[in-house]
């Protein structure tokens, strides 16, 4: 008992969870934009990553235009994906964590404009705004926040239980 007191005074001390035996998500990424996506939708993707410091203003993220293969501890990389458009698939994006809390995002942009041709650099900049919420260590939570899992069930913004979200999975 003793030692696990030790442990976890040494982790808070750390900011590492001793208990988990892997660190918490750390407060800042850089973001490498693939340059193959087009100027419309790099700003929408911008626009997804900006909405992500403005919530929550302890997170430092920087961003650029780059090739990016293989991301490095705390980075995300973002492509597009010419993924044939799939009316009985919803899915219009795809993270994959990388370890060391960097992650490879794929954004079905095919896919965002067959299924939303009014407005869809509106839900790309969603798209890329949830995706980057799973860069970041979230999960797919409830109807109504922008983390849930079906496109047609998700807030079209960033909402406090996302934000509740990012702090819990970070131990806060």
């Amino acid at each position: 008992m003793q030692c696990h007191r030790w442990l976890l005074l040494l982790g808070s001390l750390l900011g590492v969870s001793a208990c988990a035996g892997t660190p918490a998500p750390g407060l800042s990424y850089s973001v490498a934009i693939d340059p193959a996506f087009t100027t419309d939708q790099t700003e929408a993707i911008t626009a997804g990553i900006e909405s992500w410091v403005a919530s929550v203003p302890e997170l430092h993220v920087t961003y650029a235009i780059a090739t990016c293969k293989s991301p490095d501890p705390d980075q995300v990389c973002m492509h597009p994906d010419a993924a044939p458009p799939d009316m009985s698939d919803d899915i219009v994006g795809d993270t994959q964590p990388t370890g060391d809390d960097g992650s490879a995002v794929l954004l079905y942009v095919d896919r965002v404009e067959a299924a939303f041709p009014r407005d869809p650099m509106k839900m790309l900049q969603q798209t890329a705004t949830h995706e980057m919420g799973h860069a970041l260590g979230l999960k797919h939570s409830a109807t109504g926040t922008l983390m849930a899992a079906d496109v047609q069930n998700q807030a079209s913004t960033i909402t406090p239980a996302d934000i509740a979200q990012f702090w819990s999975v970070r131990g806060k």
